[in-house]
Order: structure tokens, then sequence, then C-alpha cells
């Protein structure tokens, strides 16, 4: 998998900033991005969710209309 580094944006759906906590936070990934036929798009970090910066073991994004991809991970702060 060829490294392309582009744009992330991430979201939080943490609810109530006051309930903030150790727990996991689902966060959602969504990157525009037009790449070849077949090819994917992952996110990479250093959370084992995210392949621990192996690109390889990334958190792989789903296709939608427009050439955005999009997933989410559950995470917790000291990940």
């Amino acid at each position: 998998m060829a490294a392309i580094r582009a744009p992330v944006r991430a979201f939080a759906d943490n609810g109530i900033a006051s309930n903030i906590s150790n727990a996991a936070v689902t966060t959602r990934f969504s990157v525009k991005r037009s790449v070849p036929f077949g090819s994917s798009v992952a996110v990479v970090g250093s959370s084992a969710k995210l392949g621990a910066w192996d690109a390889a073991a990334g958190l792989e994004l789903q296709w939608r209309d427009g050439d955005v991809w999009e997933g989410a991970a559950a995470l917790s702060p000291d990940e």
C-alpha cells in the first residue's frame, strides 16, 4: 500500500463534554481523495486500532460517492 498524505477530518461522538472520561470514544474519519480504481485508503496512527504506524495494518476506510472515504474506530484517550 502506497502512503499518501491527505487532510483528514476526525469527529468524536462522545456526547456532552462534561462526560469525558477514559472510556473509548467513537472517532469518525472522513477523507476526500481520488485514488486509482482498486486502491484503498487507510488511517494510520499510534493506536493498535490504527495499525501502530504500520500502513498495511491501518484502519481501512470505505468509499462513498464523491471520492469520500469514511471509517470509524473506538479510541480511548490513552491510545
